[in-house]
């Protein structure tokens, strides 16, 4: 039953997801299970994504997968200029 009721939930969340098309953004990206996300997001016209992160070791863990990061933002936040905002703004 909870299975169930699980999937009627996850089906209406992405069923409203996709008609406001918003731009997620997930740190963590070079876990496996934020890329699988990620790629079962992009395959199915959720969302956009930006992963947070060093490009080179998500695309290279992405690759080891055999998961494709097609039109996805990577952004690098200590290389990006914005780090030094955030941390004024966060602390």
């Amino acid at each position: 039953m909870v299975e169930y009721e699980q999937s009627i939930f996850q089906n209406k969340l992405i069923e409203i997801a996709k008609k406001n098309l918003v731009n997620i953004v997930l740190p963590e990206s070079e876990d496996d299970r934020i890329l699988e996300a990620t790629s079962f997001i992009l395959k199915n016209d959720i969302a956009k994504i930006t992963l947070l992160g060093d490009e080179k070791k998500i695309r290279n863990r992405a690759k080891e997968l055999k998961i494709d990061l097609f039109d996805v933002n990577i952004l690098n936040i200590l290389q990006s200029g914005y780090y030094e905002k955030y941390v004024k703004r966060f602390m």
